[in-house]
């Protein structure tokens, strides 16, 4: 049996063709934009490690300090930068989240003047910056947790002056 022009497969044949390079080009499509989706979450990771090269701190993800603070759940304070709340680590470590709520360019300068400049402090009246989260548009800051009363009592022990002052 001799097939012509008129059949089943030259009838089928361009509609298949068609559909298969269509789907060809679909799955090619969806794989550019998964890679270049990864890619941008790369340089935004990577972008991420910069700032803990700079210095020598955790780099928390959102989530971890999110069931760190049980949703945010316990304010310890506000300042004009974000609010601070009471945080325990898996590990069983209390500490202090800062959640930055301004978004804009003044935020993300003093997110990350913050993080370089206090990463690098080490003083014994200051509180240590322990990590930080810089994922999507989140930016907190992971501080050591000092109670309220411990924190008194440091700044209430009375201290000789050098230049003769009384407290």
């Amino acid at each position: 049996m001799e097939r012509g022009l008129d059949g089943p497969f030259n009838k089928w044949f361009p509609i298949s063709l068609a559909l298969g390079s269509g789907l060809v080009l679909s799955l090619a499509l969806s794989g550019f934009l998964a890679y270049q989706s990864r890619m941008g979450w790369y340089y935004r990771f990577s972008s991420n490690h910069s700032l803990k090269n700079q210095v020598n701190l955790i780099s928390f993800a959102y989530g971890e300090l999110y069931e760190a603070t049980r949703g945010f759940a316990e304010a310890l304070g506000k300042g004009s930068f974000g609010t601070v709340f009471k945080g325990i680590l898996c590990n069983d470590a209390e500490v202090a989240v800062k959640k930055l709520e301004k978004r804009e360019e003044a935020g993300e300068t003093e997110f990350r003047t913050e993080v370089n400049v206090i990463g690098r402090t080490h003083h014994k009246n200051l509180v240590q910056l322990l990590g930080f989260c810089d994922e999507g548009s989140h930016r907190l800051l992971v501080y050591e947790f000092m109670r309220m009363d411990l924190l008194q009592s440091s700044y209430s022990t009375k201290k000789a002056d050098p230049i003769g002052r009384t407290e």
